[in-house]
């Protein structure tokens, strides 16, 4: 024990991976016997096409398989979100001829924050459309372009 070298013995065998090797051998090698049936002297120039080969084409069904997976949940939790959003969206009472603010923004200013407001003083509602749109105008009568109704509060009147 003089240089205080160890020798440990282990084994490289492993049961669980020995089939995966064995099934891919065995495809492989039916790809090489196919691609130098003519001339079998060139196996060693065309394995490494081979095996480029099948690595490619099983990782693209595995990346199309984790793609439909994703995709299918990723619309599972967008309408999960989105019925969760829309519960508490319409809960306040919007008529047409009421006062609403509006919310824009831009007009926020980084610099004053706590003094500045984000909400435009009164509009009337002129129309309401199917799934959240309106048609505002100005006390003056000047008509706005369309708003989602996600952006509008109710105005009321101060005391």
């Amino acid at each position: 024990m003089k240089y205080k070298i160890f020798h440990k013995k282990s084994c490289a065998y492993y049961p669980r991976a020995n089939g995966q090797a064995k099934s891919t051998n065995k495809v492989l090698i039916s790809l090489l016997r196919k691609m130098c049936y003519l001339h079998p002297l060139i196996w060693g120039t065309t394995y490494l096409g081979v095996v480029w080969a099948y690595m490619t084409a099983f990782k693209i069904h595995q990346q199309e398989e984790k793609r439909t997976i994703v995709n299918s949940t990723l619309e599972k939790e967008q309408r999960k979100r989105k019925a969760w959003h829309d519960r508490n969206l319409w809960k306040t009472e919007i008529k047409e001829g009421s006062l609403v603010l509006q919310h824009q923004p831009s007009l926020y200013n980084k610099k004053e924050k706590q003094l500045s407001t984000r909400w435009t003083y009164p509009y009337k509602i002129k129309e309401i459309f199917p799934q959240g749109a309106l048609r505002l105008s100005t006390l003056e009568g000047d008509q706005i372009p369309l708003v989602n109704r996600s952006r509008l509060k109710p105005y009321q009147e101060p005391h």
